[in-house]
């Protein structure tokens, strides 16, 4: 019903906004992130999806497409709904959880409120095939594994530093991986890479 709503931030709370447009106040749940990036009398875009259930109606934004798309894959999740996917988007970057759920990190998703470990295994069954991680375009030096173009070791070295490690930790970590006999999947080798960190 609602793809966006441009306007002014009247009011910011802990997981909520309110953005004025044309003289109506949406009321807006969202990620805590965005209440905190956001402040009254900005002139912001929110991305949204409005929701009607049984018992409830409810608009929830983002400040970016990618996160809303995010946002509509989590809530197909039996168990997840709008709540529990706001929930794991306050803890979780969209990138964090496309590698969350690449290398079936479970504990990560379940750090979000109400999301406890079966449901977090449930949304990595769930979305497996239907969210890849992102990588960054170009490693951010030159440095071990830059001559494997492609490699899974670089893969999983560009995807650790994407994550916010050192390039240096992430590095050892993954040679500790791929010593102690991890395969050659990208999502295998971040998983095993990441228990070093």
């Amino acid at each position: 019903m609602y793809a966006y709503i441009t306007g002014r931030i009247a009011r910011c709370g802990a997981g909520r906004i309110v953005i004025d447009n044309g003289g109506i106040g949406y009321l807006v749940e969202v990620p805590t992130h965005v209440s905190a990036e956001v402040g009254v009398g900005e002139e912001r875009t929110i991305y949204t999806h409005f929701s009607v259930r049984e018992d409830a109606v409810g608009l929830y934004g983002f400040l970016s497409e990618d996160e809303l798309e995010l946002f509509g894959l989590l809530i197909t999740v039996s168990g997840v709904g709008p709540k529990g996917a706001l929930a794991i988007l306050s803890v979780l970057t969209p990138e964090a959880l496309r590698f969350a759920v690449a290398s079936g990190d479970a504990a990560a998703i379940a750090a979000a409120k109400g999301i406890g470990k079966k449901t977090a295994q449930k949304v990595i069954l769930d979305l497996k095939d239907k969210v890849q991680p992102g990588l960054p375009e170009e490693m951010p030096e030159a440095g071990a594994y830059a001559d494997e173009e492609g490699g899974p070791r670089r893969d999983a070295l560009m995807a650790m530093v994407s994550l916010g490690y050192g390039r240096a930790e992430a590095a050892k970590a993954v040679d500790s991986a791929v010593k102690a006999g991890a395969g050659d999947d990208v999502g295998e080798l971040l998983k095993a890479a990441l228990n070093y960190m």
